[in-house]
């Protein structure tokens, strides 16, 4: 289990009987027992064996502290204390009095205690730079880069202020290079340790043969060392019952134990580490009262939590101090009087500590509360007790609004996905296959990185799934309560307003406007938050419920469950679903393959505009996120949003495609063969697949014809069919040209539009292929007639054209699209009946 270091070099030193058990040994009239003995063992190298048998609680070593490593010893020393104002830190001073003591060799107070330190380490201060690629995403490699910066830093700093003080040759002259200053800030990393005085405070010191005890997580927290202040020594006790020959451990604490921690700053791990933890470091903007605010409740909330803890502990009466995580240290704090004056604010940074045991801490969920309330919010005296009973709760489940807490767990989500984003280098899966190989087969460093890798990845894994499984609860909460909603509905059943809209909710929309309109500054920041939390297929859900609801079709079996494409969301029974197109939308979006990052060459509309599918990807996002956040804010949306979101889609919809594509759509196109698509519109769809290498020809009608449309123009007010030619060898050509291309796969997509005319008929039936897909609704593909001027048999094809297709074809294959609000398009595949 637990190493800490692969092997040991020691300088050459008089050999040493091995003592008697139970030694105790007079030193300036001070008693020492010596119970244990430095071993090397196979698993672990160098170590205490325990010299007799021993129960859980007896004293197994008592080291006077004077004799170690400390500040007071550097101090008392005449050469080091000399230059004490040289160091900053209280390592650089103790580093500073090893290596003096190294440079004088046998003679020196503590050459014994300088022979037995290690000369070699496995931290990752130490690794190779293909070693350290192990290690990328992980916390321990920017700390541990951190930490060579830091150290070569300092010891630049020290040196400096000796030339300031006229001790310039100083280090050189006491034996001091920066390896050796390396070497003994190594051992003090590794071996010195923080010791409670009786005042509360802390003092640190490596001090002789304790300095040997290795850690391991069996061992009882805070049971196993103390300084016995009074007489001056360090004493350590039992962990356990112990055998003559075993090797006695120590606990490092909780708060060294995580094996992130144990590789920077002791060079092993452990495996099945039962104290890992994943640290995370935050910065946020405060004004004065939001760093008051934050400061209150972090603490408050730590207070809560960890207090609960120790009740528990208390009642329980186990031996063992219980885990107490150092839930969060404030890193940097502005000083209230660069706050004082209008508009100042600072960052306030914060490392909080995620442990495994508990993905979510308080401390995490009751910053990302404060972080989403706006300065207004914080302002009102009730919101701010609301952040304070929040604080209080030590379970973190009481909520400041649900508006607050959709936007905290918004931005935890998306925080610890960025964290799992950052392990680039292997898998889970393949980082647990190298664990499980036989320990000779992985490399040493590399089996540390992979421990440490795999642990950090873990953690944020599951703390992704809790924030995002409480997200999603959050979303369906506010959603239902939305929808499910029946104050201010009209029950007036001769209502002329609500009888020519087909809608029983315009007057208490018209109601609520002006409320909504007072507070569209917290809409717009929950909008904000929780945009690039949720997939596309949730948004796209969110808009077409809010449709649904406006005209009172909820309880539609024929409409409703076809607005069910992000189950997890879903506020209604439904245990179905098919979103592979917009997850493949959001793929593309990832990879910025969509379109949004620029067009690979000019085409024939507005410079610089984004096309499909990234403009659709880009706009459902907004618009779902807009509406969500109103009913979490608010309860209800303004109904002029919902309809500038219908006008908007509408006008780019015309502009550039009826149904938007993916590459699995595309492929699936593609992979037929040759193309002809009739009636392509901008050739938006042409152009894809051409992108993508597939043989297309594709014609265009650019002007309505009433031979084929019958009136289809009036339902889009316009007699121009398209705006904008986005497919370079696009031909033009009617219906008819199908007949010129019986080797191709003939491809329709809304040929009809809004479900009338005889244009997708007429192209059928000059076609004599095999093959025809056709691209849009179908009678059970649609919302059907859910709102005035919508069709039970789909808003792309006549039903005479599918009756056609029907007759002459047998259905292959349907393939998912991406759609517009409120349409249900697919991609179907026909082919020729025999």
């Amino acid at each position: 289990g637990t190493r800490r270091a692969t092997a040991w070099h020691h300088r050459a030193t008089p050999p040493r009987m091995a003592p008697p058990p139970t030694m105790v040994v007079a030193d300036d009239d001070v008693p020492r027992v010596v119970k244990v003995a430095p071993h090397e063992f196979a698993d672990t190298g160098r170590g205490h064996r325990v010299l007799e048998r021993v129960a859980r609680g007896d004293v197994l070593l008592e080291v006077p502290i004077e004799i170690g490593f400390t500040a007071a010893a550097a101090m008392a020393d005449a050469e080091v204390g000399a230059v004490a104002s040289a160091c900053a830190r209280h390592d650089d001073l103790v580093a500073l009095l090893i290596c003096v003591e190294v440079e004088r060799g046998e003679g020196a107070e503590r050459a014994g205690h300088c022979a037995s330190l290690p000369e070699s380490f496995d931290t990752a201060f130490y690794w190779s730079p293909e070693e350290l690629e192990e290690l990328k995403g992980t916390v321990c490699l920017r700390d541990t880069m951190s930490l060579i910066e830091e150290t070569a830093q300092d010891f630049e700093n020290i040196r400096g202020k000796l030339e300031k003080m006229g001790r310039g040759t100083w280090l050189e002259d006491h034996g001091v290079t920066y390896e050796r200053y390396a070497w003994a800030r190594s051992n003090l990393w590794s071996r010195q340790c923080d010791l409670l005085m009786p005042d509360g405070k802390r003092t640190r010191a490596m001090v002789p043969t304790f300095d040997i005890f290795n850690h391991s997580p069996d061992a009882p927290l805070g049971k196993t060392h103390k300084l016995n202040a009074e007489r001056g020594l360090v004493t350590v006790y039992a962990s356990k019952d112990y055998e003559p020959g075993e090797q006695a451990f120590i606990s490092y604490g909780s708060g060294e134990a995580a094996n992130s921690k144990l590789l920077t700053w002791y060079g092993f791990c452990v495996e099945n580490n039962p104290y890992e933890e994943l640290d995370l470091t935050l910065t946020v903007s405060v004004n004065k009262l939001r760093k008051t605010v934050l400061e209150a409740a972090l603490m408050a909330s730590a207070v809560a939590y960890l207090t609960d803890i120790d009740d528990r502990w208390q009642e329980s009466g186990d031996y063992a101090e219980p885990y107490l995580p150092m839930l969060y240290q404030s890193l940097y704090t502005p000083k209230m009087e660069d706050l004082e004056a209008d508009g100042s604010s600072a960052e306030f940074i914060v490392k909080h500590t995620v442990p495994e045991r508990e993905p979510l801490p308080p401390t995490l969920r009751i910053m990302a509360r404060v972080q989403q309330l706006s300065d207004s919010e914080l302002a009102d005296p009730e919101i701010r007790q609301a952040v304070m009973e929040s604080a209080n709760d030590k379970s973190g489940e009481t909520i400041v609004s649900m508006a607050n807490e959709l936007a905290a767990l918004a931005s935890l989500k998306l925080i610890f996905q960025d964290v799992m984003d950052g392990f680039v280098i292997g898998s889970a899966e393949d980082d647990e296959a190298e664990l499980a190989k036989p320990f000779d087969q992985v490399p040493y460093r590399k089996r540390l990185a992979l421990l440490v890798r795999s642990g950090e990845r873990r953690i944020a894994t599951k703390a992704y799934a809790m924030s995002s499984m409480e997200f999603d609860k959050t979303v369906r909460d506010v959603t239902k309560t939305a929808i499910t909603r029946t104050e201010g509905l009209c029950e007036n059943k001769k209502c002329l307003t609500c009888a020519s809209s087909g809608c029983r909710w315009l007057h208490e929309l018209r109601k609520q406007k002006p409320n909504i309109e007072a507070v569209l500054p917290a809409v717009s920041k929950c909008a904000r938050a929780i945009e690039d939390a949720l997939p596309l297929a949730a948004h796209l859900q969110t808009i077409n419920l809010a449709y649904i609801w406006l005209m009172g079709r909820l309880d539609d079996d024929a409409v409703t469950p076809r607005a069910a494409l992000n189950l997890p969301t879903w506020p209604l029974d439904s245990d179905q679903c098919d979103a592979s197109a917009y997850a493949d939308l959001d793929e593309m979006a990832k990879l910025a393959i969509d379109g949004s990052a620029g067009e690979e060459h000019a085409h024939n509309g507005k410079e610089g505009e984004m096309l499909l599918p990234g403009v659709y990807t880009a706009k459902v996002k907004t618009w779902g996120a807009w509406i969500l956040a109103q009913w979490a804010v608010c309860g209800i949306f303004d109904i002029t949003d919902l309809n500038a979101i219908g006008s908007e889609a509408a006008s780019l919809k015309r502009r550039h495609a009826c149904s938007i594509p993916t590459r699995t759509a595309l492929d699936a196109l593609g992979e037929l063969g040759p193309l002809v698509e009739i009636g392509s519109g901008g050739g938006l769809w042409a152009r894809r697949l051409s992108e993508r290498g597939y043989d297309v020809v594709a014609y265009n009608t650019p002007q309505f014809d009433e031979d084929y449309h019958d009136g289809g123009a009036a339902h889009i007010a316009s007699m121009k069919l398209t705006e904008v030619s986005w497919f370079d060898n696009m031909r033009t050509g009617g219906p008819e040209s199908a007949k010129e291309h019986t080797d191709r796969a003939l491809v329709l997509m809304w040929p009809d539009i809004s479900g009338d005319g005889e244009y997708g008929l007429t192209a059928l039936e000059n076609y004599e292929g095999n093959t025809l897909v056709t691209v849009g609704e179908w009678r059970d593909h649609t919302f059907g007639e859910y709102a005035p001027g919508a069709t039970a048999s789909g808003m792309s094809f006549s039903a005479e054209c599918q009756d056609l297709v029907a007759s002459r074809f047998e259905l292959e294959r349907v393939v998912p699209v991406a759609n517009w609000p409120m349409f249900d398009s697919v991609a179907m595949i026909w082919r020729a009946r025999k």
